[in-house]
């Protein structure tokens, strides 16, 4: 996810870092729903998208257990597997987390096909520029028709540099 964002907004690899360390993963999923609603991928596509990525939200405290916690095989014939998940929010709670193998199964395996939709996602948004979409919808919008992007990214009205700036051309 931390690929598509930088490889949408076409940032450093620095860039990168700093901010995708800093957003919690429901705000990177919400920033990641609005650049796929903006960018030029078709109507199935984008609703492909935006569905793997909820899906990635609803599937987090899974996956985090799956990946931070301790788990192995339970003393039964049945192949389950035992999580030994601590909980220490102002009380100590162990609580008991086994899995048939089928489930531990079927849950690996869709972390890794949501993995692979990630990846599939972020090929998809290197190919197209969001600024560039940006600019599309703004140029086809009736209420933008006669403004652009303007500097800090605020709408930019035609002859105002004349006024302001007058040795920069329009």
């Amino acid at each position: 996810m931390n690929n598509a964002i930088s490889k949408s907004l076409e940032l450093t690899d620095i860039q990168r870092i700093i901010l995708c360390k800093n957003i919690t993963l429901s705000n990177k999923i919400k920033i990641s729903k609005t650049l796929v609603d903006i960018s030029p991928l078709n109507r199935d596509e984008i609703t492909s998208y935006k569905s793997a990525l909820q899906r990635i939200s609803d599937k987090s405290p899974i996956r985090n257990m799956m990946a931070h916690d301790l788990f192995g095989p339970e003393n039964d014939d049945a192949g389950s597997v035992r999580f030994l998940v601590v909980k220490a929010s102002s009380k100590l709670d162990v609580p008991d987390e086994v899995w048939p193998a089928k489930r531990f199964y079927d849950e690996v395996m869709e972390v890794d096909a949501l993995k692979i939709k990630m990846h599939s996602l972020c090929e998809a948004l290197s190919k197209s520029s969001v600024v560039a979409a940006l600019m599309y919808r703004q140029s086809t919008s009736p209420i933008s028709a006669p403004f652009g992007i303007g500097a800090l990214g605020l709408p930019a009205v035609p002859g105002i540099f004349g006024s302001i700036l007058p040795d920069l051309k329009e």
